[in-house]
């Protein structure tokens, strides 16, 4: 009977030994020590305040993020790490050994989606932190950059334009959002404005509806006709019952009334950083060309949505609703298939143009998140 079966048994303790050497290793400290050793960390480079990076870093808190290393003889060796800070470049982690420079590496960074990237490089630092014991701090830089707008909603540092001819008020927007980390372009009538979004790119417009020459409402709706699809806040002190319904029927994407606070500027940055939408389909190799080209030619398509509202071109506005309807569940970007059904059902039922808009934002707010394969 022993004689039978030893041929069993001895495949079960090698699978056994192979599933031993495959597990990936892990740092041997509890999490409350490794959140102490990372707060540390960071404490004492806002204290140095010397910043030699060719790019921002970000906080990237994986409490155990799957990384291959290396080694020489033995092929890749398989660990689960606790990360530290991103950036465009590179990855920062703590591990339990030294690591040579140099060593390659394959990163599975974790978006904002819980969706997994894969991402390789090579080690280019490792220092020992004496006060932990045994844990080393590792540095990685990336074989090609990321967009770390996939991983921290505040990688990307915004661009508003003002469009007001109060200097007082371009003052104080001003001083506010510079601590807000917003870059901020500011001019005072609607025909500059007009020309500014033609040269270049703004997240966000804050448009004053009361100016002097072409007001708010003529100013959005040739925005909206040239293709403009960020962000156009009516930016008033007007009062009334319609205010509202007729500057998103003329193609503004809210309303903040004045008086401006730091408050309601902090809510419109917030509105802007939503999460990145990731193809349901990203990690099949065969469709990642196509779903490459399909979110290419998004803010395209996004253009002429604009345009065809701008010119209540409805049956134009439904023609391209339906063709993202048809696409967005295709390519695995189910939110955008979500999004044009509800902007199809607002324009069946023509209520208002407010009502068509509002919808019309939200398809615009998920196609401008969706990424492709090769974000960066």
């Amino acid at each position: 009977m022993y004689a039978e079966n030893r041929p069993d048994l001895d495949n079960w303790w090698a699978v056994g030994k192979k599933a031993t050497q495959n597990a990936p290793r892990r740092v041997r400290k509890s999490p409350e020590e490794l959140r102490e050793c990372l707060d540390r960390l960071d404490e004492q480079t806002n204290a140095t305040a010397v910043n030699v990076r060719r790019s921002d870093r970000y906080e990237y808190r994986v409490r155990a993020m799957p990384i291959d290393l290396e080694q020489a003889g033995t092929g890749w060796v398989h660990y689960e790490v606790p990360t530290r800070n991103l950036s465009r470049e590179g990855v920062a982690f703590l591990i339990g050994h030294f690591v040579y420079p140099g060593t390659a590496c394959r990163v599975h960074l974790v978006t904002l989606q819980n969706q997994r990237q894969v991402v390789t490089g090579k080690v280019v630092r490792c220092r020992y932190l004496p006060e932990t014991v045994c844990l080393h701090e590792v540095g990685v830089h990336f074989d090609n950059p990321i967009d770390v707008g996939l991983f921290n909603r505040g990688a990307a540092r915004l661009r508003f334009l003002m469009v007001d001819d109060d200097p007082a008020m371009h003052k104080l927007v001003g001083h506010l959002l510079k601590s807000l980390d917003v870059e901020l372009t500011h001019v005072e009538d609607g025909k500059r404005a007009i020309e500014m979004v033609k040269a270049a790119q703004f997240d966000l417009i804050l448009l004053d509806m009361e100016l002097p020459d072409f007001d708010g409402f003529h100013v959005a709706k040739e925005l909206r006709k040239q293709g403009f699809a960020r962000t156009i806040v009516a930016f008033t002190a007007m009062s009334g019952d319609d205010v509202e319904e007729r500057c998103l029927a003329a193609g503004c994407s809210t309303l903040v009334t004045k008086p401006v606070t730091i408050d309601k500027l902090i809510a419109l940055i917030d509105s802007l950083k939503n999460d990145p939408l990731v193809s349901s389909f990203s990690d099949d190799p065969e469709m990642a060309e196509l779903i490459d080209s399909f979110v290419m030619e998004l803010p395209e398509k996004v253009g002429k949505l604009e345009t065809a509202f701008a010119q209540q071109d409805l049956a134009g506005l439904t023609r391209i609703v339906r063709m993202l309807k048809g696409e967005g569940g295709a390519y695995g970007f189910d939110a955008i298939t979500q999004a044009a059904t509800e902007v199809e059902k607002a324009i069946a039922d023509v209520t208002d143009m407010s009502e068509i808009r509002a919808q019309l934002n939200e398809l615009i707010r998920v196609c401008l998140s969706a990424r492709s394969t090769r974000a960066g």
